[in-house]
């Protein structure tokens, strides 16, 4: 139990119809407030630098990442995040002012009460609707999905409930709740999107009548009079657009086709598993879109979990190329993600996986070999690489040479490209470096 110094953090962009009302909540409180604004091209500047704030500005990449970078510009380490259309009413101000006298939590959370169009809103699912604002930022971090931000305590963190409302003047009017309604949605379908999230025609036409009569219905809607039935009726909407404009980023995906898919099935973990894994997710951090197909229990997809790459897990066996409802089944995730290209190194898997892809019309279905062993020449294979695959990747020359040994005519030569496995990639980026060999044509 100890007293503590208090940074408010708030992020802004033209908030001069609230800022002052926040700021003022917080005087006599606050051992220094900390402003981030987005280049606001109206008085909230002005307003700020009246009440002495440190004022900072920092470009807008999205609510979670602003208040990730706020949080590194406190002087404190203890902090008060708000938004700028918040308030603190004056019991919660009190209850603040007693866990800075005696800090006992990692982080404190409190209910927030809505304000729209002038009434205060405490049903429609709208309250209580508890906050965690007041925390340790040694301690976690804001994360969630883009608007929905919120802040993320680490595993074994306390946190403890304070009395009193946090106070948020929402909307002025139902113009402006549709309007920003149809831009949140915007956000959160490309978030969804982004996490590999679907929608199906139920989800798209259940979960909105649902929204709605639980809100109304089991959550006391029709208590808040005409403006919880308003409220209640945009949350259904809001429910529709985020997913029906969900479905159609994945309609203008599949016509630009730019999914790199990694196809894997092994249950084991190994050489090949461990090289898909790392190249799928550092792809995925250089803004590339991927998706991996692997074994519903497989040591690959329990790796992947702990990641944000897409996973569909697809049990595999040898001769399911030649099953056409299981080929039909992969050729319909292609198309639903886009596929553009699909790699693989199982010979299960090149045939089945291969085989979809060509028929759903992906562009290229890399083949990767890491082993120095000659291909078997057989029927089934010489359909396989001269058919199906368009590019074989080999982690060495000497497994570049021995790909042909049983059959030279397999495979055109000039596609077969080498990589090498057991290099650091990230010790290579932004670093300066001059080239000590020259590279052969097939290599890269």
């Amino acid at each position: 139990m100890k007293a503590v110094q208090l940074s408010v953090v708030i992020i802004t962009y033209n908030e001069e119809q609230n800022i002052e009302r926040c700021l003022r909540s917080v005087k006599g409180l606050a051992d220094e407030i900390v402003v981030v604004d987005s280049f606001s091209n109206d008085r909230t500047e002005e307003i700020c630098r009246n009440y002495g704030v440190r004022f900072l500005q920092h470009p807008f990449a999205g609510y979670i990442e602003q208040k990730n970078y706020a949080l590194k510009q406190a002087a404190y380490d203890y902090v008060l995040s708000l938004d700028a259309d918040e308030a603190l009413s004056p019991e919660l101000y009190h209850s603040i002012r007693q866990v800075k006298e005696a800090w006992t939590a990692d982080g404190y959370y409190f209910n927030r009460l809505n304000n729209y169009c002038g009434k205060w809103i405490r049903y429609s699912g709208w309250y209580p609707s508890r906050k965690l604002r007041l925390f340790d930022r040694r301690k976690g971090m804001w994360g969630g999905t883009n608007p929905h931000d919120r802040f993320l305590l680490q595993k074994g963190a306390t946190k403890k409930f304070l009395r009193g409302n946090l106070l948020h003047y929402t909307y002025t009017s139902i113009r402006d709740h549709v309007q920003q309604s149809n831009h949140f949605t915007d956000i959160i379908a490309q978030s969804f999107f982004q996490q590999g999230k679907h929608a199906s025609w139920f989800t798209l036409m259940f979960h909105p009548f649902w929204r709605g009569f639980r809100d109304f219905f089991l959550r006391g809607g029709f208590l808040d009079g005409f403006y919880g039935m308003v409220i209640c009726g945009i949350s259904s909407y809001e429910t529709f657009l985020k997913y029906v404009k969900l479905r159609q980023l994945y309609r203008e995906h599949r016509k630009r086709r730019e999914t790199i898919c990694f196809f894997n099935s092994s249950v084991t973990w190994g050489g090949g598993e461990k090289w898909h894994f790392d190249i799928a997710t550092r792809l995925q951090k250089k803004g590339h879109r991927i998706v991996v197909i692997t074994n519903r229990k497989s040591a690959l997809y329990e790796r992947l979990r702990g990641t944000t790459v897409p996973v569909v897990r697809l049990r595999v066996h040898n001769l399911d190329f030649l099953n056409p409802l299981k080929v039909l089944k992969v050729m319909q995730i292609y198309r639903r993600l886009g596929v553009r290209v699909v790699i693989s190194n199982l010979s299960a898997d090149i045939k089945l996986g291969g085989v979809a892809a060509r028929i759903a019309g992906v562009e290229k279905v890399i083949y990767r070999r890491g082993l120095a062993v000659p291909i078997r020449n057989s029927f089934i294979n010489r359909f396989i690489f001269r058919k199906v695959v368009t590019d074989i990747m080999a982690n060495s020359e000497e497994t570049k040479n021995t790909i042909l040994a049983n059959h030279p005519k397999l495979f055109e030569p000039s596609k077969i490209r080498i990589i090498y496995n057991g290099l650091d990639l990230n010790a290579y980026d932004n670093e300066n470096y001059e080239p000590v060999f020259t590279r052969s044509r097939e290599e890269f």
